[in-house]
């Protein structure tokens, strides 16, 4: 008798009260932030390692796609120390790899850590122009991956005033790959602190041939400071097909729309066409895809 009243009771409370408002019921009373545990949902604020991120199923994914015996060139920019661009040379053991870091001292741990595994390292970053600019970094951790050509970005999202300016050199992608001979790229990986557009604003040539196959890039709060929309992302990669990584998929944004201004930390790929169509067709191979 007691079940039966506890049954008909939550099918009162569920015809009373929707889901939705119920659930946000809960969560008040339990003093619960729903906010980043929707978030998590859609592949956001998930920064806590590669696997999470979706960055790991991407390059294995790339490996599918590209062929993990791919030659052509890939490129990490904003490379850091050289996690990623590591990962990348045990993903694409024969890939022409690129790590450019503009900040010195990063750039000096970035020739250490990759000794020996064939990849070329340039301390320079890209922008839109050939230039010098002053990067922004932390004066107590030199090899900061929050390293920026944005002031703001240290000292109003960090909270850190002691940031020293250092001088550094930016080259376009277009000219980049002019001076080595690199007439095509199969993966461009763009982690800038807000820089991102201007990257691409650079390329200007091979995205206009679609010569660079999948560009994976960061959207977050550093773009507030930058003044960049996902807007002007859609506008630049004509063409392209985006998604937003998550943790073992890659969720399709098809086109443009503003619920996806969404200013927190992700990583968005978009892919060319003939390369989108590849990865479409691996992944409904996949299990979860059927």
């Amino acid at each position: 008798m007691r079940e039966l009243l506890i049954q008909g009771c939550a099918k009162l409370v569920c015809k009373c009260i929707s889901p939705y408002r119920l659930v946000a019921r809960i969560a008040k009373a339990s003093n619960v932030d729903l906010l980043p545990l929707a978030y998590n949902q859609i592949g956001i604020l998930k920064y806590q390692n590669e696997y999470l991120s979706g960055e790991q199923h991407l390059w294995e994914l790339l490996g599918d796609v590209l062929g993990k015996q791919t030659q052509r060139a890939i490129i990490d920019c904003g490379a850091n120390t050289g996690n990623v661009v590591i990962a990348l040379r045990a993903c694409f053991p024969r890939a022409r790899l690129l790590a450019l870091e503009p900040n010195p001292v990063a750039h000096q741990s970035l020739l250490a850590n990759t000794r020996g595994l064939d990849i070329e390292t340039h301390a320079i970053g890209l922008g839109d122009s050939n230039c010098t600019m002053d990067l922004h970094v932390d004066a107590t951790d030199p090899t900061s991956e929050h390293a920026s050509l944005y002031s703001e970005v240290s000292r109003d999202l960090h909270r850190k005033d002691g940031a020293r300016a250092v001088s550094v050199s930016l080259r376009t992608l277009d000219s980049l790959a002019s001076d080595r001979a690199i007439d095509s790229i199969a993966f461009l990986k763009i982690d800038t602190e807000g820089h991102e557009l201007s990257v691409l604003r650079g390329a200007k040539s091979l995205i206009a041939r679609q010569a660079i196959d999948a560009i994976q890039f960061e959207f977050n709060e550093m773009n507030v400071m930058s003044r960049v929309f996902l807007r002007d992302f859609y506008a630049i990669l004509p063409g392209y097909a985006f998604f937003r990584l998550d943790t073992g998929r890659l969720i399709e944004l098809g086109e443009y729309s503003s619920k996806n201004e969404i200013f927190r930390f992700q990583n968005i790929v978009a892919f060319n066409e003939p390369t989108v169509r590849r990865v479409l067709s691996v992944q409904d191979g996949l299990p979860g895809h059927q």
